[in-house]
C-alpha cells in the first residue's frame, strides 16, 4: 500500500501548530482532548475516542491531529502509519 505523502505534511503542519501554540492550548484546554484541522481547533472532549468520532464526521482519516492537552512535555504523541484510506 502507498501512503499518501499530503497526509503526512498535514500532521505535520498541525504537529507545528499545537508546538506555536502549547501554551494557550494546554491552559485552555488541560486534560481535554482536542482535534487539529487546518489550524484550527475542535473540541475540546473528555477522551480520546470521543475526539475521533467527531473529528471523523467532518474529516478524512489521517488528515488531522488529536492532542491531548495540559500534561506536561510528554503530552505529545507521534503516530506514524502506513495505511492508506480509499
Amino acid at each position: 500500500m502507498a501512503t499518501n505523502p499530503s497526509n503526512s505534511h498535514s500532521l505535520e503542519r498541525e504537529l507545528a501548530y499545537y508546538s506555536a501554540n502549547k501554551g494557550n492550548l494546554d491552559s485552555q484546554y488541560r486534560g481535554k482532548f482536542i482535534v487539529i484541522k487546518d489550524e484550527t481547533v475542535l473540541g475540546p472532549f473528555d477522551d480520546q475516542n470521543s475526539a475521533l468520532r467527531e473529528a471523523l464526521k467532518t474529516y478524512q482519516a489521517g488528515t488531522f491531529l488529536i492532542q491531548l492537552c495540559g500534561e506536561g512535555p510528554q503530552a505529545v504523541q507521534y503516530f506514524h502509519s502506513r495505511v492508506t484510506f480509499r
